[in-house]
């Protein structure tokens, strides 16, 4: 071995030693998350690799620690802790399905596989497509119960584009992003009753695509009236407004169907009337999870 291949095999597993001390510290000290989110430590470590998290125990994620939210999620975020995660569990249903709309890199379908009959993981971007595929194959016995619907969903079917942030790939919207140099890939929207509408067995449905989440509801009514689902949704009233929609129209959609609106954590202490609901929508900061459960189904404290 030449003396540059074996600088090469040193900086390489240094590297991966550092990334995997590091991203433990990450996870187990509040205050060096912080200091690292406000230092931009992870930065120091963008060289290619991929960093490993295993999640709910058995759930191997690769993450490209080249991409800036990869990095953010391996170093600054504790993804096993999760509220989503400990949710899921929660509403687990050996005899029902998960549809995860905005799959991303597929962490939340994988660790969803274990506790649901079938899961559909429904992502339209390139990128996120190659990323999730690849986690999937890193999960065999997981991956078996997953059918990845490679489309964007909407209140209709039809041609759209799919518009990135150019600093943060993996952000992804069907309207073009504010203040950002974008790029565009065009994708096929369809309707989630055009897919669903006569399944029986939908039991929690995620939506999680930066805005659209309002018009996919909309074409999503038969599925949502025919099984009744648990509905996690992320909310914000400025991505909302990218498609002339505002947050307060989601609360209205489940309050007609019946449903109840639960901030994360995801218990019957945080159960938002409208009025606080759009409070919180229209605060300064990033979107936030809620939970519609139906209200004959309304969750058990946790």
């Amino acid at each position: 071995m030449s003396s540059r291949s074996a600088c090469d095999v040193w900086v390489m597993w240094t590297k991966r030693a550092l990334l995997s001390a590091f991203g433990r510290m990450c996870r187990r000290s509040p205050w060096l998350t912080k200091l690292g989110r406000a230092m931009k430590l992870g930065r120091l470590f963008a060289a290619g690799d991929m960093g490993r998290l295993v999640l709910d125990g058995d759930v191997q994620v690769d993450f490209d620690l080249s991409v800036r939210d990869f990095r953010y999620l391996y170093f600054m975020t504790d993804l096993a802790s999760s509220p989503e995660f400990n949710l899921l569990k929660r509403l687990q249903n050996p005899e029902g399905i998960f549809i995860d709309i905005g799959a991303s890199t597929g962490f939340i379908s994988l660790v969803a596989a274990k506790y649901y009959k079938h899961v559909f993981a429904i992502e339209p971007g390139f990128s996120n497509l190659r990323y999730l595929r690849h986690n999937l194959s890193l999960n065999p016995n997981l991956s078996k119960k997953i059918t990845v619907l490679p489309f964007a969903l909407d209140k209709c079917q039809k041609a759209g584009s799919l518009y990135f942030d150019s600093d943060r790939p993996l952000i992804a919207s069907l309207a073009p992003i504010e203040g950002s140099v974008t790029r565009s890939e065009n994708v096929q929207c369809r309707t989630l009753d055009s897919i669903f509408s006569k399944y029986k067995d939908v039991t929690l449905i995620k939506i999680d695509t930066e805005g659209s989440e309002y018009n996919i509801l909309l074409g999503s009514v038969y599925t949502i009236k025919n099984n009744r689902p648990f509905v996690i949704c992320e909310i914000s009233d400025v991505m909302q407004r990218r498609f002339q929609n505002k947050a307060s129209d989601i609360y209205d959609y489940f309050a007609n169907l019946n449903y109840i609106c639960v901030l994360s954590p995801y218990n019957r202490h945080l159960i938002l009337n409208r009025d606080r609901f759009n409070e919180r929508a229209s605060q300064a900061g990033g979107p936030f999870n809620v939970l519609f459960s139906p209200r004959e189904s309304l969750i058990d404290p946790a």
